[in-house]
């Protein structure tokens, strides 16, 4: 990580440097350039401009049909092609077809520009990354470029614009590189930071150059020097395309394997729940509670009925709310307490429910402290649902204080708490812990994320 901060932090220094070093070297030789050169710049200035408007339609179609695209991308496109449109070599291509422009209003035009389209992507990186600035930042922001320009316009007849230029790029190149380290401190410094700073820094380096040949600083022709610029940040443009292109083909892909495996987990749950022994056991209960009380019956009867209706359902449902999950464990908890003489003694301890479980994915759980705690035949024995809060994350707990057992029996023993485990991680990112040992009891420990109060939302 260090290493390619470092490498990108280069690559943006040579990008704002370069194009100056060409043009003094350039100016000191003496340079001249060709007829020929001059037709091919004005030529591909076309091509650039052409391609950053088709760039810039491509941000709007997209701000308008993908998820996750902002308008913000949408003006940065668009300053970048109105800065090129007012730059040197996009002026003297439109002068060799017939459209003259004053050389003031050009460059006032071009400042302009650059100074909208720095402002654009301070914006942009402010919304991204949540830096939150404060008003009186955002106002000091404002009052630096205003006043830049003003100054910049007054100095113009004089061939001194360069001083509130470079006044400006250093205020602003600061506020840029605090802004980075603030980015990369919090570990956001991501694809979307790398490229969208390139281009700045390429940005910046046209700039440079173009003040300095308006200024006279150098005595050569700088015609080429914004087009390649162009041609980079085309170019950046390009790959940050390929680069979504691809990772949208991968997550695609990845999502649809993903939801073949939940699929035939899912299958396979309901095969290991809705167990024939089980339905058998059950209705023998039922039908022995029939002939000692009609009540019980019919009650037992609705329980059962219940129970297969929410397994059933559970082929077209990933999540549901815990306090779902749990009427599903009620009814179940009930139909085994049906079947024997001494009840388990279940305790609920719930102090948080607003949030949501697979479904289907407790039961395993529970069922094995029925089976194997022996809870029901101590005195104290109990068998204990509880929630609660732990920093960012939920904690549910199923415990005992029965027999206990040798996790690595359960692990590879139990396929239903397997099954559990892995959708708990596919859907939630949760993981469970198993803690057991034999005489002392069993705690199962789920420990899930607490949901942002959006994606709450989008699971209710």
């Amino acid at each position: 990580m260090r290493q390619k901060r470092i490498a990108a932090a280069v690559l943006d220094v040579l990008l704002l440097i370069s194009g100056t070093i060409v043009a003094l070297v350039c100016d000191a030789l003496n340079n001249q350039v060709s007829q020929v050169f001059l037709t091919v710049v004005n030529l591909m200035s076309m091509v650039a401009l052409a391609l950053l408007l088709l760039i810039v339609f491509i941000e709007i179609v997209a701000s308008m049909k993908l998820a996750g695209s902002t308008v913000h991308t949408v003006i940065i496109a668009a300053m970048l092609f109105f800065y090129y449109l007012s730059s040197t070599d996009a002026i003297n291509t439109f002068q060799t077809l017939g459209l003259h422009f004053l050389p003031d209003v050009a460059d006032i035009f071009s400042f302009m520009s650059f100074v909208c389209l720095v402002g654009s992507v301070y914006y942009f990186f402010n919304y991204l990354y949540a830096l939150k600035m404060k008003p009186p930042v955002v106002l000091a922001l404002f009052i630096i470029s205003l006043t830049a320009f003003l100054f910049y316009v007054l100095m113009q007849e004089r061939n001194l614009s360069y001083i509130p230029y470079i006044i400006y790029i250093a205020l602003t190149l600061g506020v840029f590189a605090a802004m980075s380290v603030i980015i990369c401190k919090r570990k956001k410094d991501d694809f979307t930071f790398y490229m969208t700073s390139f281009i700045t820094y390429s940005v910046y380096g046209a700039q440079t150059v173009y003040v300095m040949e308006r200024n006279r600083l150098i005595n050569v022709s700088t015609a080429g020097y914004s087009l390649v610029y162009m041609f980079i940040i085309v170019l950046v443009f390009l790959i940050i395309y390929f680069y979504y292109i691809i990772r949208t083909t991968r997550a695609a892909l990845k999502a649809s394997e993903y939801k073949l495996q939940l699929n035939t987990l899912k299958s396979e749950v309901l095969r290991e729940q809705i167990k024939p022994h089980f339905i058998f056991n059950s209705l023998t209960a039922i039908k022995s509670l029939y002939h000692k009380n009609l009540d019980e019956g019919d009650h037992a009867m609705n329980l059962f009925s219940r129970h297969l209706r929410s397994n059933v359902e559970a082929a077209d449902t990933d999540l549901i709310p815990f306090e779902r999950e749990l009427d599903n464990i009620e009814n179940y908890i009930e139909l085994e307490n049906a079947r024997y003489d001494k009840k388990f003694n279940v305790i609920y301890d719930i102090d948080i429910t607003d949030f949501s479980v697979p479904v289907l994915s407790l039961q395993p759980f529970v069922e094995n402290a029925i089976k194997y705690s022996k809870v029901n035949a101590k005195e104290d024995g109990f068998i204990e649902i509880s929630t609660s809060e732990h920093g960012e994350e939920i904690w549910l707990e199923i415990s005992d204080n029965g027999a206990g057992f040798d996790e690595s029996d359960i692990k590879e023993n139990s396929y239903g708490i397997r099954n559990s485990r892995e959708r708990f991680k596919l859907l939630m990112n949760a993981e469970i812990d198993i803690a057991s040992a034999k005489g002392e009891g069993t705690r199962v420990t789920v420990r899930i994320k607490k949901p942002r109060a959006d994606g709450l939302k989008e699971q209710k």
